[in-house]
């Protein structure tokens, strides 16, 4: 019998490829776009991500699936030499200081020179150094940021972080799922600050991306394990050990794996203890709207990779990249590419206002010569406090020979989805 994948995006296609690396019977049921957050577009001579647009180069993962897929030549680097965000603060763009790890500094003479936060805030933060060792365990971000560094790196820091990277706001998040090394700090040395400075510093590029843009490894992956793989384009209704419903017909399977998201994942496995669980993992909604520009059009170069809005400062916009900065070749010399990224599920019919509130931060108001957007509905999932030990609780309940995979348990990014599957894969192979 067979194994079978369900789900379609990177987690899927990753946990297809490697099962087929083992000489494995794999049947593949992905109704939806291979990819998921993945796909690309080409506009005139532009090139457009429809959801992420490149991956965090420390976490190799990705990039080595690339390799394996042959497509080392078109992994590529981010512009380094432009590297920066900001951060709006009472309508003015300010430069993220140079040397911090998310929340936590670890250069001081960038955070002085910042006018982003306070001179009370910047005090609070050097005395967090000599704070001792403490087991408070997990609590939300914005306690944990609270306690360490007061309520301004709340709002000016870890707002707009975590609104950008997850979704979520400070308040709804966990510490141990989203800054677990920061956690650990804490307990081992109480300052999160002394434990930032000591971990090692990162090299090379910050992100990296596909020439071709990411749609490129699941379309590589479909192409490469078609003749191998069965490919079922239609969804799996319902789970049970030992067999999948498709299209009303139970099909057998030796071992599953779901790697579909938590809600269609808690839909398979209703009425058993683990799709229970599964619906309390909450998710959030984001849609990208992206606009093409004639470079003649922009009176003040564009700066930086991006920036974030706080939720004190925002409209509609929680936050931007200047595409063609970060990567140059999405586009031609004369031409710049923008993704604005907006919270919930909206339709065009909130183009308007994005388009208004964008020129009220960047001070830009002409009319794009190509709009698009990208609705992606419930596709952030939610590490709320206690989130690990629910994840425990979900895999113990898990019925036999059914297993998951994906965003929704261990790590949100597309590396973490990449080596979830693979390992996942390899585990069913042994087992």
């Amino acid at each position: 019998m067979p194994v079978a994948v369900i789900g379609g995006g990177i987690t899927g296609l990753s946990a297809a490829w490697e099962l087929v690396k083992q000489k494995r019977d794999v049947v593949l049921i992905a109704p939806s776009p291979f990819g998921g957050l993945l796909r690309s577009e080409r506009i005139d001579d532009c090139l457009v991500e429809c959801g992420a647009d490149s991956w965090l180069a420390a976490k190799p993962w990705l990039r080595n699936l690339a390799v394996e897929l042959g497509l080392r030549r078109d992994v590529i680097p981010c512009n380094e030499a432009i590297r920066q965000t900001f951060i709006l603060r009472a309508g003015v763009l300010h430069p993220f200081p140079r040397g911090m790890r998310m929340v936590a500094p670890t250069e001081w003479k960038p955070l002085l020179e910042s006018a982003l936060l306070s001179p009370a805030t910047k005090l609070r933060m050097l005395l967090e150094a000599d704070r001792g060792p403490s087991s408070a365990g997990d609590r939300s971000v914005a306690e944990f940021v609270r306690d360490h560094f007061g309520k301004e790196a709340v709002e000016y820091l870890a707002e707009p972080i975590f609104a950008g990277v997850y979704g979520g706001t400070p308040e709804t998040l966990g510490a141990a799922g989203v800054l677990p090394g920061f956690l650990e700090h804490e307990r081992v040395r109480g300052s999160v600050l002394r434990g930032a400075m000591r971990e090692p510093k990162p090299v090379g590029p910050l992100f990296e991306s596909m020439r071709g843009g990411l749609g490129q490894i699941p379309c590589e992956i479909a192409d490469q394990i078609s003749g191998s793989a069965r490919i079922i384009r239609s969804p799996a209704e319902a789970v049970q050990p030992g067999r999948v419903r498709v299209a009303g017909e139970w099909l057998p399977a030796e071992k599953i794996l779901i790697a579909s998201g938590a809600p269609s994942s808690s839909k398979l496995l209703a009425g058993t203890v683990a799709g229970e669980l599964l619906a309390q993992i909450r998710h959030s909604s984001a849609t990208i709207f992206a606009f093409g520009f004639h470079q003649n059009q922009l009176t003040n170069p564009p700066r930086g990779f991006g920036f974030l809005v706080p939720r004190r400062e925002r409209r509609t916009i929680m936050a931007a990249t200047w595409v063609t900065n970060k990567f140059p070749h999405r586009a031609p010399p004369d031409k710049v590419i923008v993704r604005c990224f907006v919270a919930g599920d909206h339709t065009e019919a909130l183009l308007v206002d994005v388009l208004d509130d964008f020129a009220r931060i960047t001070g830009i108001d002409a009319a794009p010569f190509f709009t698009r957007v990208y609705r992606w509905p419930d596709s952030m999932p939610q590490y709320g406090v206690g989130h690990s030990a629910l994840i425990e609780q979900i895999e113990a309940a898990m019925p036999t020979d059914v297993h998951l995979a994906g965003a929704f348990l261990r790590g949100v990014g597309m590396p973490d989805c990449v080596k979830d599957g693979m390992n996942r894969a390899q585990a069913i192979g042994l087992l």
